[in-house]
């Protein structure tokens, strides 16, 4: 907006007018630069010094628009077991958007460490989470669970 309004500007101007550092100033000039949406009219010291003009006002490709990163498997596994506290094996499929294989071995792991526990149901199997250790997920190993949060190591425990 503020560039099509401008008509003509520098890069200090850019940098202040959409309340952003110098650096990223100087980057958004050279992707509309090379996309041919402005154009250099006077040289300057620097690209903050140098004056600009509006060539074309058409929007900017959409590859400069910013995609989200979406978190890992074991990441959106553990955020469905912390939203919801009880859950069964297809919820934490479905909303983890995880196949059976890793949602089963996950889930196994908590379970053998006791940070969830599994109830019998007649509708089925229940999972209840019982200890969150925090935003991170627990990294699985052979011997048990380490918290990334506190470093504590949740070993598996016998029998399960």
């Amino acid at each position: 907006m503020y560039i099509s309004k401008a008509k003509v500007f520098t890069g200090r101007q850019l940098a202040s007018a959409l309340d952003i550092n110098g650096q990223r100033a100087r980057n958004l000039i050279d992707f509309f630069l090379a996309h041919q949406h402005i154009r250099r009219i006077e040289q300057g010291e620097n690209k903050m010094m140098a004056k600009y003009r509006v060539v074309r006002n058409a929007p900017p490709p959409l590859t400069y628009v910013k995609k989200m990163r979406r978190p890992k498997l074991y990441q959106r596994l553990w955020n469905v077991c912390r939203i919801n506290k009880r859950f069964t094996l297809y919820d934490l499929r479905s909303l983890g958007d995880a196949g059976v294989t890793n949602t089963t071995a996950y889930l196994r792991a908590l379970v053998r460490t006791g940070l969830v526990r599994q109830y019998d149901t007649p509708d089925g199997k229940v999972y209840r989470l019982m200890i969150d250790l925090g935003p991170k997920h627990p990294v699985r190993s052979n011997a048990g669970l380490t918290c990334q949060n506190t470093g504590t190591f949740y070993p598996y425990l016998e029998g399960r």
